[in-house]
């Protein structure tokens, strides 16, 4: 067999792969978009949630369904990993030291809540744990396929109105959501607890909206938040993806 059609062959998994994520992201943006406006607001409410529930019982089904490898609780990995799970809320505190100053009124801030943690859970399971069945865990250690997936994942966050940022620009918020993907989906091949990055993306965006409520900022303080963050989750999470795909290569061979 020739090199080209060697090459030909290994590119069909991957454009199957990448084929079903596309189509799965645009309908996981459209029921959000749709849900969104029924609620009337973008902070989310019953309808957004209740898509929350049914999207993550339709993953859950896919993921059982599967023969991929498992990615919930095992082991004691969780622990290890935890000072990066906290890493981003940690920074977000030292930068906006007000952000509970203004907690908003008891009602919205649950209603917030449940919807945040809704979505979250079905994201990460299709984002972490259904890309990694598509692309294997092999796949994912690899960069095409990293960004690949994140930048699905940025362009679903930038439709959606999803902000990992306090404050900043529409283009902002979208290099956060592919660089801090990067970091979530390192911490899901590193751990195999998709978890862990379930727990870092509800706490980055929680503390992220508590932030902007407390204030606004100037935009040398915005710009700095955008950079810290996107720099600190390519840096955290590159490392962890490089470390694993070479401890994988040893095993293998």
């Amino acid at each position: 067999m020739s090199k080209k059609s060697t090459s030909v062959s290994g590119c069909g998994p991957f454009l199957r792969a990448a084929l079903c994520l596309l189509l799965g992201s645009a309908a996981g943006t459209a029921v959000t978009i749709c849900c969104a406006r029924l609620d009337g607001t973008s902070g989310g409410g019953i309808f957004s949630i209740l898509a929350g529930v049914v999207l993550s019982a339709v993953m859950l089904l896919i993921i059982r369904r599967s023969d991929g490898p498992g990615c919930m609780p095992r082991g004691t990995l969780f622990s290890r990993y935890l000072p990066l799970v906290l890493l981003f809320p940690a920074i977000f505190l030292v930068l906006r030291p007000g952000m509970f100053s203004r907690v908003p009124p008891s009602g919205e801030f649950v209603l917030w809540s449940l919807n945040l943690l809704t979505a979250v859970f079905w994201e990460e399971l299709f984002f972490r744990h259904v890309a990694l069945l598509l692309f294997g865990r092999g796949g994912l250690f690899r960069l095409p396929a990293v960004l690949f997936v994140n930048l699905i994942f940025g362009a679903f966050c930038f439709f959606c109105g999803i902000r990992f940022l306090p404050a900043g620009s529409e283009a902002a918020q979208a290099a956060a959501a592919v660089c801090t993907g990067v970091f979530l989906t390192s911490l899901l091949l590193r751990t195999r607890n998709v978890l862990v990055p379930m727990l870092a993306s509800f706490l980055m965006r929680f503390t992220a909206w508590l932030s902007g409520r407390s204030s606004l900022g100037s935009q040398e303080e915005d710009l700095l938040s955008a950079l810290i963050l996107c720099a600190l989750a390519l840096t955290v999470g590159g490392i962890l993806i490089l470390r694993g795909r070479r401890a994988e290569q040893k095993n293998g061979n």
